[in-house]
């Protein structure tokens, strides 16, 4: 249920900050996360989020993007390795700039600022036998870190819709950080 609170505090946020927005999308994506923790750091694991957002345009070319990402991931334990259940949620503000380099090629390329809210249960590591070492505390944690992200987006005249592709990095500064690829469906 608190996870529950903290998704829909962090939807009111997202209302007011696109209230005169033109584009909102939504799509999956998948990527390599890691957890940096305090007590012991995580193997990196591949995993699937879902994401959501909104634009809002300043100018022909720019933007101002405000979007959410979920995911849940769980990393193995290992030896000086911790083995944990993660959900994640980020919230990115981004400024993005559209080059047109070419009547059908245009990237878009943006930074921006992340908030990311962890939920971190079943904590443990191993020892090499494979037997549990230690336990640690679940714990619920807000850190925060920055967004790069490059992508492309695309009209498909026959279907009359728009879409986007891209790579993002999100790093977090004590929480989790990732890799990935996505692809979102805009209206």
């Amino acid at each position: 249920m608190k996870l529950n609170k903290q998704a829909l505090l962090g939807l009111a946020l997202l209302v007011p900050l696109t209230a005169h927005a033109v584009d909102f999308y939504f799509g999956l994506g998948a990527g390599m996360y890691q957890v940096d923790d305090a007590d012991l750091n995580t193997d990196s694991v591949f995993s699937p989020y879902f994401v959501v957002g909104a634009e809002h345009p300043l100018s022909r070319n720019t933007k101002i993007t405000s979007e959410f990402q979920y995911t849940e991931f769980a990393p193995s334990a290992g030896v000086g390795k911790m083995g944990m259940d993660v959900t994640s949620i980020d919230w990115t503000l981004a400024y993005s700039y559209q080059y047109p380099l070419s009547y059908k090629f245009h990237p878009v390329f943006s930074a921006g600022l992340v908030a990311n809210y962890g939920q971190y249960s079943k904590r443990h590591s191993i020892d090499e036998f494979g037997y549990l070492a230690d336990r640690f505390d679940d714990k619920d944690e807000i850190s925060g870190g920055f967004l790069l992200s490059a992508s492309h987006d695309f009209h498909v005249d026959q279907f009359d819709f728009d879409w986007s592709t891209g790579l993002q990095l999100r790093h977090a500064f004590g929480g989790v950080s990732s890799f990935g690829v996505y692809a979102v469906y805009r209206f």
